[in-house]
Formats: C-alpha cells, structure tokens, sequence
C-alpha cells in the first residue's frame, strides 16, 4: 500500500490480507489488520503502535514468539519436525471471526456509512478485545491494552 497519511478501513483490509499471505494464514484475523496498520507508520494509528514499541517488525517478532509457545504448550517442537514458517498463501482470503468483530463494531459504531470508517476506531477495537492472538501479543509485548485503547482517540485517519 502506498504510504500516505489517510488510510482508509477497505484499503487496510486488504493490506491485511497480504499480511496474511505472508505468514501463511488462511483467513484474515485481528493481527493481520493489527499488523497492517502497524505498516502504515506515518498515519496517526501507525504511530500510536510505535509509540508503545509495536512497530510492524516487533510484531511479527511477538507473532512468530506466540506461535512457538502455542505449539510448545501442546508438546510440539517447531525446529524438530521442520516448521519453521508455513508456506505463503494465495488468493482471496475470507475474514476470520476474530476479524470480523473488530470490523463490524466499527461499521456500528459508524452508523453503516462507509464515509465514517475510521482506522483509529479500528485500532481501538482490535485492541479492546480481551482474550485471543491480539491480547497474547499485547501481553507479551508489555502493552496495557486499556491504556492503548485510551490513547487511540478516534478521530484522525
């Protein structure tokens, strides 16, 4: 995606699919758009995730992390068996449930007007939830999720 200062949600929903891709994903989950987003530094939600050390590198690092003790925590060594990193995919990726909350609490919150999505309000809902990959990475990374969430006024890109 070309850098700029305006990044509108379809545009980051589908620089979040080719994250996706890159990591071998088979749908489009909350981290992906996290991660889109964190690849757009130069946009107020950029650099809100840089402003807590969550640059798109740190949280690649924190999803490759999150990977291996998920795997560990059943048993399985990535190095032993060979999975180092999963094959690339390809082609329309559908979005996931984690994905999907996220975006359709901002559709609401925006009155179904396309106009009025907002990244920001998308970065403060993937970071309002709870429990899942996005909470784990926060956690991981030190990150005080309500805090963040605080930070993220809503009302730039």
């Amino acid at each position: 995606m070309a850098r700029n200062s305006t990044v509108t949600v379809p545009q980051l929903v589908k620089a979040a699919q080719a994250e996706a891709h890159a990591l071998g994903a088979r749908s489009i989950e909350a981290e992906h758009l996290l991660l889109a987003i964190a690849a757009e530094a130069d946009t107020p939600a950029g650099q809100l995730l840089i402003g807590y050390g969550l640059s798109h590198d740190r949280l690649i690092e924190l999803l490759h992390a999150e990977e291996a003790r998920s795997l560990a925590f059943v048993g399985v060594d990535p190095s032993r068996y060979g999975i180092t990193t999963r094959p690339k995919t390809s082609g329309r990726l559908p979005l996931a449930t984690s994905s999907k909350r996220v975006i359709s609490e901002v559709v609401r919150n925006a009155n179904w007007q396309r106009s009025k999505l907002n990244v920001d309000e998308l970065l403060r809902a993937i970071v309002s939830v709870p429990v899942g990959t996005v909470a784990r990475l926060l956690a991981m990374a030190g990150v005080d999720r309500t805090d963040m969430a605080a930070h993220s006024d809503g009302s730039g890109s």
